[in-house]
């Protein structure tokens, strides 16, 4: 049998028991940032997040300026710009792997001339029917000229069978391709 605590030890501990369970509580914790404030005092705020016309990267280069494929078609024809379409499915190990290719300086330079979209093909039709000229293969990027038509001749030199597929290794020659676009396009009359 335990002996009996003391009558004034036990009202104590009753008493600092509800104190001592919300010491570490804060009953008028000043208000948090939301997420995009907190991104930009980082300074890695997305700009998709701010601007309407723009699109959600899907974590894909939060500093290229994504656009919907509708936007993309009539910024494309009023701009004058090659449209780049970047297709990838959200379960695409090798779409992941070509995620940090979009944040490389020189390619986020090279989207500035050229009108930018990245459609996830599951929840695009148009990603898996029309966008898929020679299969629906992911990752495939695809090149239109501002008239709308689908510039052929710009493919990946290392993929003779999937021509459009772009993995990791092959960032040099995504960069070259965005560049040629946008160069013959210009030439272009």
């Amino acid at each position: 049998m335990r002996p009996a605590r003391p009558a004034s030890l036990t009202v104590r501990l009753a008493l600092l028991l509800p104190f001592a369970l919300t010491a570490g509580c804060n009953r008028n914790p000043a208000p948090k940032p939301n997420a995009a404030a907190q991104q930009e005092a980082r300074g890695d705020s997305d700009p998709n997040a701010q601007s309407p016309d723009r699109a959600p990267s899907h974590g894909y280069g939060s500093k290229i300026a994504w656009r919907t494929l509708e936007d993309a078609r009539t910024a494309s024809k009023a701009s004058g710009k090659p449209m780049m379409i970047f297709v990838h499915a959200s379960w695409c190990g090798r779409c992941k792997e070509l995620g940090p290719v979009f944040d490389d300086p020189a390619l986020i330079a090279a989207s500035d001339s050229l009108v930018m979209v990245n459609l996830d093909q599951d929840k695009n039709e148009d990603a898996r029917t029309v966008l898929a000229p020679d299969g629906n293969y992911v990752p495939r990027i695809l090149f239109f000229n501002p008239s709308g038509d689908r510039i052929t001749d710009i493919v990946n030199p290392r993929s003779p069978q999937f021509p459009l597929y772009y993995s990791y290794g092959s960032k040099l020659e995504l960069l070259a391709a965005m560049r040629r676009a946008s160069e013959d396009t210009a030439l272009s009359p």
